[in-house]
């Protein structure tokens, strides 16, 4: 890491750059909209952007200082809000307190030039930082109706910000701060044209987004390299791609290639369906299914390299023309990008090229997300940050003889080693597969953390944790599991759960941060280890749920992603 290129990147000042025009209000415009702007700049320098294969923008944007958020902390109603605990109350309280007349007569003036949909975002000191990239802790508000007035604008703007601002003293963002020791944060707003296109004079949303990064820090396979670089990537708006849902999983170097394998009922069953966009005539965020919205494919010239058709009786992936000319076909549309390397090869090459750029002009592995119109050969990129990688680099070995071996995994393996953890969690996937209601679940984890009275253990489970989708794992959140030193997830196909290279999503965000090592097993494949006897039978107490169970004992657990290998031993 380029210690001298990095303090450049986290000191660039818009401001002193030439987009003063472009700030409204006092302070710091905080870390998601200083790289944007540098980038910005960069760009119009030509020193990035070139020789790509596609051309690549940052959407309009402006931001507001953090002064404003400053001046209405310290009014009298949100200081006692605040000094009270209640976020509800805090929530009410910035709605009650009555914002500058500069800060609306700025906000007509700057909308004027931002068309279409716009979406405002958080852009705290905090945020982006080297380390903690605060991501799914504060919010972000996309405002569809494109046709009001820029003085209608900028009152919908205005209560968007007295969300955001009131968001700093959410429990969740309280507790990530606490937990690291941040401290306080201070918080500027950032305001931006959404990035797509409009479909058929209603709908609106770009062909693709997804996250991009400079290293790949869990790979899959042995073939790959963390410097290759890796592609998150969905149909529609990103955010289905930051939750543990679907996306396709692109290695930059060889994107053919599928951490899923190449089976078609797998490919199919982890492909995409539902993806996110903007009803213009409703001034709505909604989603859809493709197999619901097929004609939603003829926006888009490129469909045939992002759909295929999955033929249930012959257990196969169809190109989408087949589709179309097999009217009696029976199975669905799944977004699988099956194509899209061979028909957009040059887009892999841009992106690595361009992720290499961000490294060398900023010094550290970098990550971005970005929107791309394929059939265009257009990118915007809306959003760039600093990409933390931990333990990565550090040698683990992995002892022998050090106890009974009970889980052990061969890919997708981070990095580190933990011992002598007094707790395993471990939740049952029969048991989890059968429950009625599987949120509960999550919750009743929760109740067990706290049962154990801050001891660190280590938890296992089906599928995904973290997932949005019950059926794809437990959809814990973050905080339910903290104190949790080691994470194991069960790839069992037969019934349905399996593990996701999850970069890119604010889950395993947090447990990068954390330090939470990180390995999945597939159970029943060569070098993966899932010692179910064990499990069976070593004493255990059953947690608040009968599918959970909480073991005793010493735990240790040895990672090493050079060798992208892990075991976690029961000693003792």
């Amino acid at each position: 890491m380029d210690e001298e290129r990095v303090g450049e990147f986290f000191r660039f000042d818009p401001r002193k750059e030439g987009f003063s025009h472009l700030v409204l209000g006092e302070g710091s415009v905080g870390g998601k909209a200083r790289p944007l702007f540098l980038v910005r700049r960069l760009l119009e320098e030509g020193a990035l952007g070139r020789g790509l294969g596609f051309s690549v923008s940052v959407p309009r944007l402006f931001a507001v200082g953090c002064g404003l958020f400053e001046e209405l902390k310290s009014h009298p109603r949100v200081r006692e809000a605040a000094s009270g605990g209640d976020y509800y109350e805090v929530e009410r309280a910035f709605e009650a307190v009555e914002f500058p007349t500069w800060f609306r007569e700025g906000l007509v003036k700057l909308l004027k030039d931002l068309k279409g949909p716009i979406v405002v975002r958080s852009s705290s000191l905090l945020e982006d930082s080297l380390k903690h990239s605060f991501a799914g802790k504060y919010m972000s508000v996309f405002l569809a109706d494109s046709f009001a007035s820029p003085e209608e604008r900028a009152m919908a703007v205005e209560r968007c910000a007295r969300r955001i601002y009131a968001r700093v003293y959410n429990p969740v963002a309280r507790t990530y701060r606490e937990r690291h020791g941040l401290g306080e944060d201070s918080m500027a707003i950032l305001v931006m044209e959404a990035s797509g296109r409009t479909r058929g004079d209603r709908y609106f949303y770009p062909t693709t987004a997804g996250v991009a990064f400079s290293r790949a820090f869990r790979l899959w396979s042995r073939r790959l390299r963390s410097e290759d670089g890796l592609l998150r990537m969905v149909f529609g708006f990103g955010t289905r791609g930051t939750s543990r849902w679907y996306a396709r999983i692109f290695s930059l170097t060889d994107p053919f290639a599928r951490p899923e394998g190449n089976l078609p009922e797998l490919i199919a069953k982890y492909s995409q369906e539902t993806f996110d966009a903007v009803d213009l005539k409703e001034g709505c965020f909604c989603s859809f299914n493709i197999n619901q919205v097929p004609h939603f494919l003829g926006y888009h010239r490129c469909a045939p390299s992002l759909v295929s058709f999955y033929d249930v009786f012959e257990r196969e992936l169809l190109p989408y023309g087949r589709f179309v000319e097999g009217k009696d076909l029976c199975g669905k549309l799944v977004f699988s990008f099956r194509d899209f390397p061979r028909t957009h090869g040059r887009f892999f090459d841009g992106m690595r090229a361009l992720l290499r750029s961000f490294e060398e002009l900023f010094g550290m592995p970098v990550d971005c997300e970005f929107a791309y119109e394929p059939d265009e050969d257009a990118l915007d990129l809306v959003q760039v940050r600093s990409l933390w990688s931990g333990s990565y680099g550090q040698r683990v070995e992995i002892p022998q003889g050090r106890g009974r071996a009970i889980l052990r995994g061969d890919r997708m393996v981070s990095n580190g080693a933990v011992e002598e953890v007094p707790y395993l969690v471990f939740v049952d996937p029969e048991g989890y597969a059968e429950a009625e209601d599987k949120p509960s679940v999550a919750r009743a984890l929760a109740q067990v953390r706290d049962s154990l009275g801050g001891a660190p253990f280590v938890l296992v489970g089906p599928g995904r944790w973290g997932s949005t989708n019950p059926e794809l794992g437990v959809p814990v959140r973050y905080n339910e599991i903290a104190g949790c030193v080691c994470l194991v997830e069960l790839g069992i196909p037969r019934k349905g759960f399996w593990p996701e290279l999850s970069y890119g999503t604010h889950f395993f965000g947090d447990l990068e941060v954390d330090g939470v090592l990180y390995m999945p097993v597939f159970v029943g494949e060569k070098g993966n280890l899932f010692d179910e006897e064990w499990f069976r039978s070593y004493p255990c107490r059953l947690g608040p749920m009968s599918c959970i169970r909480i073991y005793r004992g010493k735990f240790s657990a040895f990672f090493s992603s050079e060798r992208n290998e892990g075991v976690v031993f029961q000693e003792g």
